[in-house]
């Protein structure tokens, strides 16, 4: 186990939460789901972590946000943010980042 990646992983899912901080409101937008820095945020680390680590960071990130802590897009957390409108992202999210690791 290399704790060095595992100590990036941690750091990359920080910087997925600081990253879902960033939102850009569509106009025409009906559900309110906004575009946010998280795409991004998901897979630069993915690039430089490799397929496992990555995952590693993305799982860390949901897991994060499903215990209380505001690090969803716009401040949101809780475990009810992974059902509805944004479960699909956080689905691909996942696939995102095991595969372009």
């Amino acid at each position: 186990m290399d704790y060095k990646k595992i100590l990036l992983a941690i750091l990359a899912a920080v910087f997925i939460s600081l990253f879902a901080q960033i939102e850009i409101e569509l106009p025409l937008n009906e559900e309110g789901i906004s575009i946010s820095g998280q795409t991004f945020a998901i897979l630069l680390p993915a690039f430089f972590l490799g397929r496992w680590y990555a995952l590693l960071s993305v799982v860390i990130y949901i897991i994060m946000g499903a215990s209380g802590l505001p690090v969803f897009s716009g401040g949101a957390s809780g475990y009810e943010n992974l059902y509805g409108g944004s479960a699909g992202y956080f689905g691909g999210f996942l696939y995102a980042a095991f595969h372009v690791g």
